[in-house]
This record gives C-alpha cells, sequence and structure tokens, in this order.
C-alpha cells in the first residue's frame, strides 16, 4: 500500500488550512472533481467519499487520492453513462456517514429511485469542500436526520439555499465574502433535487472552476 505522506483531508480541513481561502480551495476541488469524473467514467460509485477517506500524497506532489472502497458498487459498464441504473430511495441502499446523507436518502417514497452518482457529488463534493471551505459540516446530525422543513431551493437552478446561508454563517470573518460564484457552485452540489445537481463533468466547467476568482 503506498504511503501518503501528507495525511487526509480532514487534517488538512481541521487545520483550516483552506477556511476562506478560495484559491486553495480551487485547487483542491480540480483534483476532487477529476477522481470523482474518472470514478464515474468507469461506471462505479465509491458510496462513502468524504474528508476521511481522501487522502494526500505528500512528498511535494500533493496528488489527491479516494480510499476505502468497501462502501462501493457498479451502476453501469465502463463509457455507458447513459446505462446507469438507478437505485432505490431506501434504508438498504443507504451508504456513507449520516452527517453528509442528501436529503433523498431520508424518507423517501416509496419505490422512489435516483441516481447514485449524485450522492456522491451530495456528501464527496459538495459536502467536502463546504468543510474545507470553512471547517465545519454543512447541517448536523440531528438536522439531517429531523429535517423541520424541507431545504430550500432556487426554483430556477434548484441550487440549494441553506447551505448557502450555512456557507456564510460559517464563513471566518476576517476573510473576504464567498464569491457569488463560489456560492452558487455549492448550492448546486448541494441541490436537494438530485436531479438538478451537478455531475462531475459539469462542475469542472462551472465559472467558479474555469474562471478564477482574482
Amino acid at each position: 500500500m503506498e504511503y501518503c505522506a501528507a495525511g487526509d483531508l480532514y487534517s488538512i480541513a481541521d487545520a483550516r488550512e483552506t477556511s476562506g481561502n478560495e484559491n486553495a480551495l480551487r485547487l483542491w476541488a480540480i483534483q476532487l472533481l477529476l477522481v470523482v469524473q474518472e470514478l464515474h467514467d468507469s461506471g462505479w460509485v465509491h458510496g462513502d467519499l468524504c474528508l476521511e477517506n481522501l487522502v494526500v500524497t505528500g512528498e511535494g506532489s500533493n496528488v489527491l487520492k479516494a480510499i476505502d472502497f468497501a462502501q462501493s458498487f457498479k451502476v453501469h459498464a465502463p463509457g455507458e453513462p447513459h446505462n446507469e441504473v438507478l437505485v432505490p430511495r431506501s434504508k438498504e441502499w443507504r451508504t456513507g456517514r449520516v452527517k453528509l446523507w442528501p436529503p433523498e436518502m431520508l424518507n423517501p417514497p416509496t419505490g422512489e429511485k435516483s441516481p447514485a452518482k449524485k450522492r456522491d457529488m451530495y456528501m464527496g463534493v459538495g459536502c467536502v469542500l463546504f468543510m474545507l471551505a470553512v471547517s465545519s459540516y454543512p447541517f448536523s446530525e440531528e438536522e439531517v436526520l429531523q429535517p423541520k422543513r424541507p431545504r430550500h431551493e432556487d426554483p430556477e437552478t434548484g441550487a440549494c439555499w441553506d447551505s448557502i446561508s450555512r456557507l456564510w454563517h460559517w464563513w471566518p470573518s476576517a476573510s473576504p465574502p464567498p464569491s457569488p460564484e463560489l456560492q452558487r457552485f455549492l448550492g448546486r452540489l448541494m441541490a436537494p433535487d438530485p436531479n438538478k445537481r451537478l455531475s462531475a463533468t459539469e462542475a469542472l466547467a462551472h465559472p467558479w472552476i474555469v474562471r478564477p476568482v482574482a
């Protein structure tokens, strides 16, 4: 097994190396999206992408790698994303950490299905980048398991405005405010409706990624 000297992204978030720093956050976002894009293009879903399961090689390279594929599963053959099999929105198909669960994993209508790749995008990209940005989970376990109301979303884009307001709440006061592009980017990654969430390929083409804020 390869030794990753720089540790995991949890230690980076805990040290606040990226907190309030969009340029540093963007560098990790691009690496993370490339990892997820390669995984999804091969037809696999990780199921438990989180700070602890994303490690950095270190030794001057700082290459990001995903580990712990115990909860992964395949949803289509390599190169056939149009044939993705939707997974049941039921308790038996819940994966990952409770604090990172997307809305569709809680009390879904009987028989409903949704794309598992979009769960990866919510948990492993949206939540991970949120925590790197502000060193805090977007929602507590209680808020995830016993929401007082449905997540508020923008009717045009489906972006999660609850997560955007939380971003403002936890954003370091000593840093410049989060850019509108970053707010929209995280809002789309954490959209309550999985069908309105960005895919890894779409996220890599987002203005916040391709047109960095100075």
